[in-house]
């Protein structure tokens, strides 16, 4: 009987050794998830930054984002986040071991100025206890560091105010106990404003400011305005096209070949926009180009008796005979072919 105790008693100490076991691995494997399902709400705070960094940076208050939609700068919320498209689909505000996440941006050096920096902390709301929800669990911890892969920072006990990762520290806001874990997302090269920082040369999208370029602009791709294009000097059309010939783009204006006038695109066909007509001349059958005179009478548009290019001289008008002694005047008009 005492060998059949002994050996229940083995049993029963195992299989205790083996749940504790177990139980330690499913929460190792839940710190592990927790740091992968942190890079998601990390990703947002680095589009965040992105956008918004500069603001952030000459920022004298922590409405200064109230416009577009956050309240306080300096801890956005995961609704406001996601109101601005900035949290992936599908993210879930609560992750593994029940943690939920805040997001802490934090302003280094003289601000506004050149020597401002920005930081953004995805943290845990609450710390890494063991079980007893009493000490911090540093095996937990350990597991989440390993997953987080270098790029995780710690509040350990004993030096809550600072956190530590891998080679680095930085401040810890004093709100935060001993056992916060956090994924740092530096600005690095932002440009801050304000101060004695010249903005002039740096916009953003949807940016009320004008920019006053002072120097030249180089497009190779289409430029489209919402209103009308000005221009102090002159507008020059470098490519140009031939009167009648096709046009791809309705409305479209170009110079005519041998700089004589301004083409517009209508259905299709490039059309004079700047000229009347093709102008005209007589000629007389003795003097040539001129009239009974001798008085010059050519085309003023191509310098003697005859069209631009496709334009026909049509007779409007003939008088005299080639047997007068005056000679015969015939007078032509320069129609566009069609």
């Amino acid at each position: 009987m005492l060998e059949l105790a002994v050996v229940g008693l083995l049993l029963a100490l195992v299989s205790v050794w083996a749940a504790q076991a177990w139980a330690q691995r499913v929460r190792d494997l839940q710190a592990q998830s927790l740091a992968v399902w942190m890079t998601a709400a990390q990703s947002a705070a680095q589009s965040y930054l992105r956008l918004h960094g500069l603001a952030i940076g000459r920022a004298d208050g922590t409405d200064a984002l109230a416009h577009e939609g956050f309240g306080d700068w300096s801890a956005p919320g995961w609704d406001e986040m996601r109101a601005a498209g900035l949290v992936p689909p599908g993210w879930a505000d609560a992750g593994p071991l029940g943690h939920g996440v805040g997001l802490r941006v934090l302003r280094s050096g003289a601000c506004p100025g050149a020597a401002c920096r920005l930081a953004a902390l995805v943290h845990t709301r609450q710390p890494l206890l063991g079980r007893d929800g009493r000490a911090v669990d540093e095996g937990l911890v350990a597991q989440w560091l390993m997953a987080a892969q270098g790029r995780g920072m710690v509040a350990w006990p004993g030096a809550s105010r600072v956190l530590s990762g891998a080679g680095r520290r930085l401040p810890a806001p004093e709100d935060w106990p001993a056992g916060i874990v956090a994924l740092v997302v530096d600005d690095e090269g932002a440009v801050p404003s304000g101060g004695d920082v010249d903005l002039s040369p740096y916009l953003r999208v949807r940016d009320a400011r004008d920019p006053e370029f002072q120097g030249d602009a180089t497009v190779v791709g289409d430029i489209r305005g919402g209103a009308s294009l000005w221009a102090r000097d002159s507008l020059v059309l470098e490519r140009s096209g031939t009167e009648h010939s096709g046009c791809a783009e309705e409305g479209a204006l170009t110079t005519e070949g041998g700089h004589d006038g301004i083409l517009l695109c209508r259905q299709g066909r490039w059309r004079s926009a700047g000229r009347a007509g093709g102008g005209g001349f007589l000629s007389h059958s003795r003097q040539g180009c001129a009239d009974s005179t001798g008085a010059y009478r050519g085309n003023p548009l191509t310098g003697d008796c005859s069209c631009p290019f496709n334009y026909t001289p049509v007779m409007v008008s003939d008088a005299g005979s080639m047997t007068s002694a005056e000679g015969r005047t015939t007078g032509f008009i320069c129609v566009a072919m069609r």
